[in-house]
């Protein structure tokens, strides 16, 4: 640092860090959400501001309108594009204080063979006290939809192959 410049710009970083844990599902409820299987992640941010990347998924969540446990034998799937009838509860504790708004994300399948929709479900405000992130997606509402290069333009990291081999003659 000679004259106030800063020399070295590896010791700048723009996306402040932070360690995100994933959603965990804390419960199904009543609500209006589609048929398929969900999975959820946030990202945290200060308006107008610094945001971090997201958060890991959660686990997946299958949403059918039947009333059984998905591994009981009267356990159904149900017609794409039917509601389930269900919302759903994610909650994930808080690590980092820097932050004052939560994006919550979702990622919706309608069957196995479908290309997600990926949804910002809703932006919260984040106290600073707040110990951990609860929130209830219905499926009534959502801020809006974003492409999957959108969404991996969010995810903090990529994977390259090192090597390619040839498998089973392929």
């Amino acid at each position: 640092n000679e004259e106030g410049f800063i020399k070295n710009t590896s010791a700048l970083d723009i996306t402040p860090g932070a360690v995100l844990t994933p959603f965990k599902i804390a419960g199904l409820g009543v609500g209006n959400l589609p048929v398929g299987v969900v999975q959820y992640c946030y990202q945290l941010f200060n308006l107008r501001s610094s945001e971090t990347t997201v958060s890991p998924l959660s686990n997946i969540v299958h949403l059918t309108s039947s009333s059984t446990y998905q591994n009981s034998q009267a356990y159904q799937g149900d017609y794409p594009g039917n509601s389930s009838g269900k919302s759903c509860t994610v909650k994930a504790e808080l690590i980092t204080k820097d932050f004052d708004k939560c994006r919550i994300i979702s990622i919706r399948y309608v069957d196995n063979n479908s290309i997600p929709r990926i949804v910002i479900v809703d932006e919260i405000d984040v106290a600073k006290n707040q110990t951990e992130i609860v929130y209830t997606d219905s499926g009534n509402a959502f801020l809006g939809e974003i492409s999957i290069d959108e969404f991996n333009n969010l995810v903090g990291y990529q994977f390259f192959a090192k090597t390619i081999t040839k498998l089973q003659n392929r």
